[in-house]
């Protein structure tokens, strides 16, 4: 239904994330982590932010940079590499860079993400193929902690994405204005000092706004 975005799940399993998500690189006197997730740790270098119009993709986007606590073994170590995770999936839906999402991103049993996966988007949106605009990846948890067990901790929680639209080269695209919303729990692998991260639910459900295409969908991370 996302079209690009569709792809990117089904291509890499996973999905959507934090758009903009404005989020924390320190928690740790915080105990109560539910609400929305926040992220606020990035790499401005590159210049001015431009978003991704129709006629354009994004230049400049802001890279996310891995809080100080994001590697601890603790509730605000977990929170933070969500946070992480978000705003790395938001990162490659602007830019086509998927560095910073397979370094978080895990399969169901914790390992990490071939680079392999994303290669066919990465060389479609650097080449400026395609791209989407107007795109904001949302997410909250449901719970004040996550449950632990041992090097594993799973957090109830859930996504949202919506996108404005898809732009491509020669005028190629078409309006979107769609929005879907999926309950996720988040699945924490610790292992080698950090955080690998996967979703242990598969229910989905979603919502259309200004456009009757919008629907479910399961079986990833994001599952757009």
């Amino acid at each position: 239904a996302f079209g690009l975005a569709g792809a990117a799940s089904a291509t890499v399993a996973l999905a959507a994330c934090s758009g903009g998500v404005n989020g924390v690189s320190s928690q740790s006197e915080r105990t109560d982590f539910s609400g929305e997730i926040k992220f606020d740790n990035f790499d401005t270098s590159a210049g001015e932010y431009k978003p991704a119009t129709k006629d354009h993709p994004a230049e400049n986007v802001p890279k996310p940079k891995k809080p100080d606590n994001a590697n601890d073994k603790s509730a605000a170590g977990f929170y933070s590499s969500i946070g992480y995770l978000f705003a790395s999936v938001q990162y490659f839906f602007e830019s086509f860079d998927p560095e910073p999402m397979i370094e978080i991103v895990a399969d169901n049993t914790g390992q990490k993400m071939p680079a392999s996966q994303f290669e066919q988007l990465k060389q479609m949106g650097t080449g400026g193929v395609v791209w989407i605009y107007d795109i904001k990846i949302t997410g909250s948890l449901k719970t004040a902690q996550p449950k632990m067990d041992g090097d594993t901790y799973t957090w109830d929680g859930s996504v949202t994405m919506k996108a404005g639209g898809m732009g491509g080269r020669g005028g190629m695209g078409q309006e979107l204005n769609q929005e879907q919303s999926q309950d996720v729990t988040f699945k924490g692998f610790y292992k080698d000092g950090k955080w690998m991260i996967t979703n242990s639910n598969q229910n989905s459900t979603a919502s259309g706004s200004a456009s009757p295409s919008s629907s479910s969908s399961s079986g990833s991370l994001f599952g757009i």
